[in-house]
């Protein structure tokens, strides 16, 4: 759950796997915007509590969503009500953003194994 999780916000992007699955998401959402905000967060939190299966999948869902914060291109966390993009300065596909995206596995794996 956790890794179907972390693919789960590209589901706007209509290159991604998960978009091609669902191919009029990706022509209705810009990638970056509505699905890497924190309204799909809130939801996913709210489902956790009545839930636990889905901690798995959140915090898959927000390790991708930490991940895309660190990049030159960021995300709009407010989408679509306010515009202000969170971004860092690592670039996409870099060497560095595999380290991050490592540690940050490594971490989940950790944590899930604490559920």
């Amino acid at each position: 759950l956790c890794l179907i999780g972390s693919f789960s916000p590209d589901i706007d992007h209509p290159k991604s796997k998960v978009g091609q699955w669902f191919k009029p998401i990706g022509w209705l959402f810009e990638h970056r915007g509505f699905f890497h905000s924190i309204f799909p967060i809130i939801f996913l939190i709210i489902l956790s509590n009545i839930n636990p299966l889905f901690v798995p999948f959140m915090i898959g869902y927000l390790s991708h969503i930490l991940i895309d914060m660190t990049t030159k291109q960021g995300i709009l966390f407010v989408h679509p009500f306010i515009n202000i993009r969170i971004s860092g300065f690592i670039r996409t596909g870099s060497f560095l953003e595999t380290i991050i995206f490592l540690v940050i596995t490594l971490t989940n794996l950790i944590l899930i194994t604490m559920i």
